[in-house]
């Protein structure tokens, strides 16, 4: 459990400001973080096809979250984007997307990369106590899959043009990134970045997960990141009947991979497809199961639709991100009220929306 900055209050935390609640001295990957997955991927109103998530990454953050999953992509010719204006001017030159989908008329993109990096910026301004772990993927390069190093360079001018706070972004030759993984009080009113393949700025961690085994993988420490990475990813090929079951045994046995201390980090994915279109969510069943369990390290865990509330504890609507933020605090704020009983359990699964 962490340690509070305020001692016996540690319990009384918000999600605008739950970090504020954690010592200093915590490492960052001792830290249990709610994630999104996809997280630029929402929609507003109804659940659409390739959209993740109801809320923008603003409400996403004053929700809780504090892990971000930022996919990308390059604008192509068709935008008359050089690579040089690319490269020099980028602010127009990315935007978020879901995949590499191979239509250009931009039905798999959202928000601009810009727009994204000013919501997170605001954020940190606003809570200088909190800090955003952001990991940058580029999942469509358009017509620039050659050029891989001067697209990182216009995401990182990107980054430096829109004043984002980023620990360990290095300098304008993408040098001297801190390869450590840090402790909080090093984060506070910072971006932590990982890189999914080292194509874009932050600390690389590349994987390979095969679509038809069962198994995590292990990023041992590699040049620009001096920490090993366990990564839960395991998203197709579940079974058709008891798809949910079978994601929430992969989440909660990645759990006992982790221990406080150990030096690594744990990147825990805790949404799965089927046929690739229909989402297999286990919001509530992950949620009965934390407070059931009460397992004290879960690693970082992207989530989809996390706002969705799960139950009533004395009356309060609360999510799986409640329960992911009072991991870190041995589950006092809501524990007690659950263990008396004073709990409804909203109906519903987890499987069957478009993902």
């Amino acid at each position: 459990m962490a340690k509070s900055r305020k001692g016996e209050r540690s319990w009384k935390w918000e999600k605008t400001n739950w970090l504020g609640e954690i010592e200093d001295e915590k490492n960052i990957g001792d830290i249990n973080l709610p994630g999104t997955h996809d997280s630029a991927a929402f929609n507003a109103w109804t659940h659409t096809l390739y959209a993740c998530h109801k809320t923008s990454i603003t409400g996403q953050l004053e929700g809780g979250i504090r892990l971000l999953d930022v996919r990308i992509k390059v604008k192509d010719w068709r935008n008359s984007q050089s690579i040089e204006t690319l490269r020099n001017s980028p602010a127009s030159g990315f935007v978020t997307c879901h995949g590499a989908i191979g239509i250009w008329m931009g039905v798999n993109e959202y928000q601009s990369l810009e727009s994204l990096f000013g919501e997170v910026r605001d954020f940190l301004s606003a809570h200088p106590q909190e800090a955003v772990v952001m990991k940058l993927q580029i999942d469509d390069w358009s017509s620039y899959q050659g050029q891989k190093s001067k697209v990182k360079q216009g995401i990182r001018n990107l980054i430096t043009s829109c004043g984002l706070p980023c620990y360990n972004a290095g300098d304008t030759n993408g040098d001297n990134a801190p390869a450590d993984l840090p402790v909080l009080g090093q984060l506070r009113g910072k971006v932590f970045l990982l890189s999914n393949d080292g194509h874009a700025p932050g600390a690389p961690v590349s994987w390979s997960m095969p679509d038809d085994i069962n198994q995590m993988v292990e990023c041992p420490a590699a040049g620009g990141r001096n920490f090993p990475v366990l990564v839960q990813d395991i998203y197709k090929k579940l079974p058709v009947t008891g798809s949910c079951d079978k994601k929430l045994e992969l989440v909660t046995q990645a759990f006992g991979s982790k221990c406080a201390g150990d030096g690594r980090v744990l990147l825990n994915f805790a949404s799965a497809t089927w046929y690739g279109v229909m989402g297999v969510y286990i919001q509530k069943e992950l949620f009965a199961y934390l407070y059931q369990n009460r397992p004290s390290s879960l690693g970082w865990l992207f989530l989809d639709y996390e706002s969705e509330p799960c139950a009533t504890v004395g009356g309060q609507e609360v999510s799986v991100v409640d329960a992911v933020i009072d991991s870190n605090f041995g589950y006092q704020k809501y524990g007690p009220g659950i263990s008396s009983g004073n709990i409804t359990l909203l109906a519903g699964k987890g499987a069957g929306g478009q993902g």
